[in-house]
This record gives C-alpha cells, structure tokens and sequence, in this order.
C-alpha cells in the first residue's frame, strides 16, 4: 500500500486575498508560513501525485492559514477534484490553526477584515464528503480499514482554547485502544494519523509540539498494537523510533508543505514494513529560494519570527518574576544571593521592566534588530549564523562544512559567544535606565554584570548543547522502518 503524507499545508486561496493587497503582504509574510504560495505548492504537490498516484493521501493537520470557514471549503474542493481524477482516498484531520481560530482574516478593498471562523461541526460537514461511509466517527475522530492488513485510526489532537497545544481526552482514547486492539486481534496493522507529536524530535525546543499526555497516551496505543503515528505540526520532517516494552512505535514527523523546505512523504507500507522518501512539494523551486521566501523580508522573516516568539514569552518570564515579588526575589529562588549594594538596581529593573512588560518588549525588539546585524564571527553576523542553521536544520548538510558555524560553536563553547552577548544586552539595557536618571552609567555596568556575568558559564554550557543537538541533528531523506 502506498500513501502520501503532508502536513502543514497553511492552505490559503488567492480569491481572499484582495487581489495580494499591501495589507495581505505585510500580514502574511511572516512566521515562516508564506500564505501567498501556498496555493501554487499545493497544487504542484496535487500534480506530482497526479503522475504517480498513491491510494491514499494523509493530511495531518494545518490545513487552512488561520481555519478560515471559506478557506476550508476551496480545500475541499480542490481535494475532491484531485480525489475524482486519480482515485485516490483523501483522509484529513484537524490541526491548532483549523477550528475556532480568533486571528481568521480575509482581505478586501485593500484591507484585513475578521474572517468567519470555523467550528468543530462546521469542519465536521465541510471534511465528510471526503470521507468514506464505512468509517466509524468519535466526535472528528474516525478509524476504518484501508485494504486487507491495514486500518487507520485518525485522531482529533486539537484543545479547546489553545493556541498551540493538543491532548487526547480520556473517553476519545478509551476508543481509540479498543478499536486498535480489536484491529491487532484480526492480525491488522494499526496506523495513527493526528496533528501532534507523540515522541520528541531531536532539536525540538518550543513547547506545544508535544501531545500534552504524550507519554500515556502513545504507551496506551503502542501496547493496543499501533506501530506508525503520522503527525505533523513542528515544520520539519523527522522519523522518531521509540520502543515501548515489548513494541517497537515510531512518530514520522512530516516536513510542513507551506514552509521551508517546502516538502511531503511518500510512504510504501508491506509487510508491517514502512518506507519512505521525501519529495519537494515544487521540483522545480530551487532550496534557497523555498528558504528565501519564507524566512526573508524586512516586515517578516527571521525578525518576525524571533520578535512573534519574544512578544509572547518575555511577558511569560516577567510576570513570572512579578509573581515571585521581583526580580530579586526570582534569582534568589534559583540560587542567586544579591548583595544590599546592588539591590537597589534590581528595584529599578522591576520598575522599569517587570511591571512595564510592554516597555520591556519594546526595548527587547529593538536590541533584537540590532543584535541581527552584530558580528560574532569573522564570517559573518548573527543573522548569517541563524540563516546558515535554518537551511542546515531543515534541509541537508554537514555543519562541520560550513566556516561560519564551526566558529561560531566554538565561540559558544568557549563562552566568548555569551560574554559578547550579555556585553551587547548589557549596554542596551544601561542607555535605557540612565533616562530614569538614578544611577551613573559606570554604576549601572558594573550593577548589571554583576546579575548577568555569573550566569555566563551555566548559559555557554547550556547553548552548547542546545547548538550541538540542533546542528547534528540526523536529517534523512529516506527511513526504512520495520514495525
């Protein structure tokens, strides 16, 4: 049996987007999720698995840019044209940006208008032409057999409420288990099919990746007979294998189809045996240019995505110290005793930063533009070390290969990269707390690597292993997995 697998498509149709607007462009070109190719990739994934058909194409969540109602149904109906002309089974499931989505938008006359959003029924009605009539339904989860020795079961990961987390309540895996153990009864093959991860990727740093009950939840299935999970969500393509006592359960990861580097799976299943090859969503794009178009531009790219991620966890930080009574308060919880004299500073930090978090990003977005441009290495800037890793990371290659990031790991390791840095934060920080006008700058530098400086070797030995795991991480274009 042969299936596609594609997640991630962030599907957004043309006809909404005011004709390319300014307003859609500077909305959209961010966050390494290009809404404007979207289209154009999948329709040449579509044409790739038109000329060589496969029996059925998974599609694991993230379907629509922001789970516009109207977006979902010019999905549909470009699927079920591609189901009509090849044949083949089209089996989704709904990603975090797919249902009750508060940031669905169009574009008209020029400008951004609230989108209509769409619900857990809306998604139910417009998806069940795709599905077959024989598939048994709990809520928008659904299981069915697929031929001979293979049944599905199809998994709604999302959460109510959340933005980026998933989970599986009790009742839905209660029926998930009994209808993989009645399929390993009658000596099937289980595959699951849902949004997030059940096992780590190597180099997954930001949370919500992760099932939220993803250690009970794969332990329950892998015992119920499940050998392959096909999931979605963390943007790049990755195979984890994980042994579960007696089983054996692998989690395959697609690469995202709308971002960087622009690819889905193949996959050919015999024998409880899975192989499968990466595929380019479009040949004809060349690596760089997939990587250009989404993480470069002045409005987006890596600023936008760096300043996206800090606007949502330096509040989180902040109101964390605030919760603790201070900034002083927060280092003495985590083993930092400071001395009376530099307590008075601190006292200035709070005021300045942790009850302002607004000032505090503000300040933090505008040190994070210049930090882009600073020169950490002879070969080049911090931007250049970002843009040399993301192509790396999600595409192919040695990094012992590339000059830039060879020195740049050893500056890490040697904790010239972190003095520099806290250096570089530091001065910012100074010029902004001289306004207040309470302390001399010499005062202020000496008060502030007093807070910063101890901590350099703990953040070099962290940033080590978090540089050495993510550019070693093993990056395949084929796994033969035998289950």
């Amino acid at each position: 049996m042969t299936i596609a697998h594609l997640a991630d498509l962030h599907y957004y149709p043309a006809a909404m987007t005011g004709e390319f607007c300014r307003a859609f462009v500077e909305d959209n070109d961010r966050l390494g999720k290009p809404a404007r190719h979207s289209e154009r990739l999948l329709q040449a994934a579509l044409a790739q698995l038109t000329e060589n058909p496969v029996q059925y194409l998974l599609l694991a969540g993230d379907l629509i840019r922001e789970g516009e109602h109207d977006a979902h149904v010019a999905l549909v109906e470009l699927l079920q044209d591609f189901s009509r002309s090849t044949g083949t089974q089209v089996l989704p499931v709904p990603g975090n940006h797919d249902i009750n989505n508060g940031h669905a938008a169009q574009y008209c006359d020029g400008q951004k208008e609230p989108a209509r959003q769409t619900t857990s029924e809306d998604f139910s009605a417009i998806y069940k032409p795709l599905l077959p009539e024989h598939a048994r339904f709990f809520g928008l989860s659904y299981a069915l057999e697929l031929d001979e020795q293979h049944t599905l079961i199809a998994l709604d990961s999302t959460k109510p409420g959340a933005r980026v987390h998933g989970e599986i309540s009790p009742e839905q895996l209660q029926w998930a288990v009994g209808e993989c153990e009645n399929a390993t009864k009658n000596g099937r093959i289980v595959l699951g099919l849902m949004h997030h991860n059940l096992a780590p990727h190597v180099g997954q740093t930001l949370p919500g990746y992760l099932l939220e009950n993803y250690l009970h939840v794969r332990e329950r299935l892998a015992r119920a007979g499940m050998q392959f999970s096909f999931c979605g969500h963390q943007h790049r393509g990755h195979v984890a294998k994980v042994d579960c006592g007696k089983h054996v359960f692998y989690d395959i990861c697609a690469p995202a189809l709308n971002s960087f580097p622009c690819q889905f799976y193949r996959v050919q299943l015999c024998d409880g045996t899975a192989h499968i090859t990466t595929h380019a969503a479009d040949p004809s794009l060349p690596l760089k240019d997939s990587f250009r178009f989404t993480f470069a531009g002045k409005r987006g790219g890596l600023m936008g995505f760096f300043a996206a991620n800090l606007r949502r966890k330096l509040p989180e930080l902040l109101g964390d110290m605030a919760q603790c009574g201070g900034s002083q308060a927060w280092l003495a919880q985590r083993g930092t005793q400071t001395p009376t004299w530099l307590r008075p500073v601190l006292a200035q930090l709070d005021a300045r930063y942790v009850k302002r978090p607004h000032h505090a990003v503000k300040l933090a977005e505008k040190v994070l533009r210049r930090a882009m441009k600073l020169r950490i290495s002879p070969h080049g800037t911090l931007q250049d070390f970002f843009e040399t890793s993301l192509v790396l990371i999600y595409g192919y290659g040695d990094w012992r290969d590339e000059p830039l990031l060879r020195d740049v790991v050893q500056r890490i390791e040697d904790g010239r990269f972190v003095s520099q840095a806290l250096r570089f934060a530091g001065d910012a920080i100074t010029r902004d707390l001289l306004r207040s006008g309470k302390h001399s700058r010499l005062f202020l530098q000496v008060a502030l690597a007093a807070v910063f400086f101890p901590h350099r070797r703990a953040i070099s030995r962290a940033l080590t292993r978090l540089a050495m795991r993510m550019v070693s991480m093993p990056r395949k274009q084929e796994y033969i997995l035998k289950g």
